[in-house]
């Protein structure tokens, strides 16, 4: 009786040591798959991060963009650029956008545009003309301002759209893969990006206050 108990035991032990070694068979080929497939994704992401960088680089400063100033869900200002012009919204298409900002059709905004940035009023608070900014009432002249603010950082603070962006001031459309992956971006790597694609609008918007201002008298 002992001797088939013992028996059984190295039986039993046997089995367990030759599905334990099937197990870790299949655990070490699904462990290989899963780092295969990670290795994959890094290897696609890495790739997209890189397009939309040199995209980035280049079509910032190179085709036309959407400013608009946002107090939460609502539109207070905005311009659009691009490298020879610079468009201040009116009071008839801010009314349009907010429209489709309530309904989310960004796209009817987007246009033929590079991107739309959808810029917090909270994005400025520590700047000098901030209660000016807020207390404006006049849609070009609140515009004008913004837009002004909105220079004056890219030139002296290339950070401040990436800064902003992590700080939820800042929302893009669309959300390309350099934003979708801007949290595990290096800062030093993100700064190069951001002087690349420096835009210096300041001249174009004093060009067009100047135009105006003759055009008043």
């Amino acid at each position: 009786m002992n001797l088939i108990l013992i028996i059984a035991v190295v039986v039993g032990i046997f089995i367990f040591l030759v599905a334990l070694g099937f197990i870790l068979k299949i655990f070490r080929k699904l462990l290989g798959l899963a780092f295969l497939i990670l290795v994959v994704l890094a290897i696609i992401s890495g790739y997209s991060i890189y397009r939309d960088v040199e995209n980035f680089n280049n079509k910032f400063n190179e085709s036309s963009n959407v400013f608009l100033l946002m107090d939460e869900k609502n539109l207070e200002a905005g311009f659009t650029k691009d490298r020879d012009e610079v468009m201040f919204l009116d009071e008839d298409l801010i009314e349009k956008y907010q429209r489709y900002i309530n309904r989310k059709k960004y796209d009817e905004i987007l246009d033929d545009n590079y991107k739309v940035w959808f810029i917090d009023i909270l994005a400025f608070e520590d700047e000098e003309n901030f209660d000016k900014l807020v207390e404006e009432k006049d849609f070009l002249e609140k515009s004008l301002l913004f837009s002004r603010m909105v220079s004056e950082k890219l030139e002296d603070d290339v950070m401040f759209f990436f800064r902003q962006y992590k700080k939820d001031n800042i929302e893009v459309h669309p959300k390309t893969a350099l934003f979708r992956f801007i949290d595990v971006i290096p800062v030093a790597f993100l700064k190069k990006i951001a002087e690349k694609a420096q835009v210096k609008a300041e001249q174009k918007i004093e060009n067009f206050i100047k135009n105006r201002t003759e055009e008043m008298v």
